[in-house]
């Protein structure tokens, strides 16, 4: 009876739950009636099955086994690791042998090591769980309850035994991991080619003078304004380009480390199409819900990591012993750190995950049928996330405004007053950022004076006062100085300098007012 127990409850865990038997030298499993060993890798943990013949020991064997088990597990020096012991009896056990099993289990809750058993009773059909941290006993006991419901052969069963060498064999070939390159050259290429772009600009900045902030905008930043006017194809070359030193070692230590593992894991191609298609999504994100200009590869980088997520979801048993929680602590500590920080663009980083993902899924060679596999649904997909995410950024009240933004200050440059105060007459409405409204009024203020309207000016100048009273002040400060209302205006530039106006030219505003009003005008 407890062969055929054991063969039915190994089958199920090595078919079900990805365990696999431990073998020795020569690659044989060991099964038998006495010991019984399943193993399992999954997110970074070691898990280990015993199944033992509980009549076969005495009560003193299985203390000392079990204080030996202790004594192994409590010596490994790194790795979280569960030992679950499973007495196997025809009947119910003795006191003495329930009190071996109970009093030499093993916890250390600080580093996850643990050795916890259950005893089984054949003949009245129940398992007994002896323990209760870990809470979870990684579906033991269901499993065993599966069992007794569904029934199991009295003896050992040759088709059973086949069953599980045919699981044994088909679960081999699912953890056995296969490079498809043995260099990542394309890795290695898009490393070179990110130093060498940063080298090129510095050494333009240097050159002409030019700043490098600035060549990043003119060499493809993602800009919204411009790609609203038709420069597509800045969805593709913030990719190459870092805002600084830092952030370029950043990403490139980020691609090294990452672009390793997937390049040989996937092939160059795929690794090729995966790295594009994932930088393009994540400006296109970006394009969406951020009007900041936008600089890295770490979108794409972020689709690298979407690309091993893919491959979790093709090869389960293979990503949890290889990969596991890793994956998923380094994106969310990722993105956590990006929404924690100003100037991050998380909005990339998410784009770049999806893309990722969904590239990996055009570009799979996978032969599993299921439904989420079909290579066309994330053609689809792809596509439709492209084309309905570039409709609504072109359609966004975020980049409306920023069109306005920009208009304004195109008239604004060219000293076209009156389009100037019509422009910012139509903006102010749609603003809800109070730094922008406070810069927006300055324009139409100054465009308002300009124009000898000082009446709408002092109007536009109380509003500013309520959102920026240092630049409110100063500004009045000045309307009144053009009015020749030199009292008021040095009431204002003194109330501005209170609050913390920075105009260099205050006090010799104030000066010339002080000398004006001493000669009587």
């Amino acid at each position: 009876m407890k062969t055929g127990f054991i063969h039915a409850f190994m089958k199920n865990m090595i078919g079900k739950k990805d365990y696999m038997p431990l073998t020795d030298e020569e690659g044989r499993m060991s099964i038998s009636n006495t010991l019984s060993i399943l193993t399992k890798k999954t997110f970074g943990d070691e898990i280990i099955i015993e199944l033992l013949d509980g009549d076969h020991f005495t009560d003193e064997e299985i203390a000392a086994r079990l204080t030996h088990n202790c004594e192994t597990l409590a010596g490994l020096k790194s790795g979280s690791a569960y030992f679950f012991e499973i007495f196997i009896f025809d009947a119910t056990p003795g006191k003495e042998k329930q009190d071996a099993i109970v009093t030499n289990q093993f916890q250390n809750v600080m580093a996850k090591k643990y050795i916890k058993c259950f005893s089984v009773d054949l003949s009245n059909r129940s398992i007994s769980k002896h323990f209760t941290v870990p809470v979870f006993d990684c579906g033991i006991s269901r499993e065993v309850g599966r069992i007794f419901e569904s029934g199991f052969p009295e003896e050992t069963d040759p088709a059973l035994i086949n069953e599980i060498n045919d699981l044994v064999m088909q679960k081999s070939k699912d953890y056995k991991m296969e490079f498809k390159v043995k260099v990542p050259v394309l890795t290695y290429t898009l490393i070179a080619i990110n130093i060498a772009v940063a080298v090129f600009i510095r050494i333009y900045s240097l050159k002409s003078g030019v700043s490098y902030d600035e060549l990043l905008l003119t060499f493809g930043a993602k800009l919204n304004y411009n790609i609203i006017k038709g420069e597509y194809w800045r969805f593709i070359t913030p990719v190459f380009l870092h805002a600084n030193e830092i952030h370029l070692l950043v990403n490139c230590y980020s691609l090294y480390v990452i672009g390793m593992s997937t390049e040989k894991l996937f092939g160059r191609f795929r690794f090729f199409i995966v790295y594009f298609v994932a930088g393009i999504l994540g400006n296109i994100l970006s394009f969406m819900f951020s009007t900041n200009p936008g600089v890295g590869a770490s979108g794409a980088i972020f689709g690298l990591l979407g690309t091993l997520l893919y491959f979790g979801l093709e090869r389960p048993s293979l990503f949890r012993v290889y990969f596991g929680r890793s994956i998923f602590i380094t994106i969310f500590i990722n993105l956590a750190y990006g929404f924690s920080r100003t100037g991050i663009d998380n909005f990339a980083h998410i784009g770049g995950l999806i893309g990722g993902f969904l590239a990996s899924g055009i570009v799979s060679k996978t032969e599993k049928r299921q439904w989420y596999f079909n290579r066309y649904l994330y053609l689809v997909v792809t596509a439709a996330v492209a084309f309905s995410g570039i409709a609504y950024g072109f359609g966004s009240k975020r980049n409306k405004v920023l069109v306005e933004i920009n208009e304004l200050a195109e008239y604004d440059e060219a000293q076209d007053w009156a389009n100037t105060e019509a422009k910012a007459e139509e903006v102010l409405p749609l603003l809800e950022d109070k730094d922008l409204t406070s810069s927006v009024l300055l324009t139409l203020i100054k465009a308002e004076a300009l124009s000898s309207k000082y009446d709408e000016a002092v109007e536009h100048c109380r509003s500013l006062i309520l959102l920026n009273p240092a630049d409110g002040h100063y500004m009045m400060g000045i309307l009144h100085y053009d009015m020749q209302q030199y009292a008021l205006s040095r009431d204002e530039l003194q109330e501005a300098k209170k609050e913390g106006a920075s105009y260099e030219q205050i006090d010799q505003i104030l000066s010339d007012i002080d000398k004006l009003l001493s000669s009587g005008k």
